[in-house]
């Protein structure tokens, strides 16, 4: 089984680690696990993403 997950850019903007926080939140809310849409632009561009079933960057 393949699949791709489309990331789209955002642009939020971080000042501080509550900032971060509410953001991380934010996706958690929206169930980013699920859908795969979460604010690519608080990761750095060569971040990989990994749990026991898939990985990605």
């Amino acid at each position: 089984i393949s699949f791709q997950i489309l990331l789209q850019p955002s642009d939020v903007s971080v000042a501080d680690v509550d900032d971060l926080i509410a953001v991380l939140e934010s996706d958690y809310k929206r169930s980013y696990f699920l859908t795969g849409k979460f604010t690519t632009s608080i990761y750095a561009e060569d971040c990989w993403f990994l749990d026991p079933t898939i990985k990605f960057n």
